[in-house]
């Protein structure tokens, strides 16, 4: 009887490649976590990021709290985060 085995859901295989480097795109790209409260530049500024190449913006917050989490969770090369956060 042959046994299969279940793959994770694509969400967390792209968690997991990323934490591992090797997500998407160039495999020699940084990965970045961006925090900022105001969603218009959040997505001005992840947008940005990720169109230049070399770079690969793996988690998006809106708050201190959550970007702690996400550099928990993702070990990002770098971050981009808005200096003026309401709880930072």
């Amino acid at each position: 009887m042959a046994t299969t085995q279940e793959r994770p859901p694509e969400s967390e295989q792209k968690r997991a490649a990323d934490r591992e480097g090797g997500g998407p795109g160039d495999s020699q790209s940084l990965s970045c976590v961006v925090v900022e409260d105001q969603a218009m530049f959040l997505e001005l500024l992840s947008g940005m990021i990720g169109i230049r190449g070399g770079i690969r913006v793996v988690a998006q917050a809106r708050s201190v709290a959550e970007g702690k989490a996400a550099c928990l969770e993702f070990c990002p090369d770098m971050l981009v985060l808005d200096l003026t956060l309401v709880d930072g």
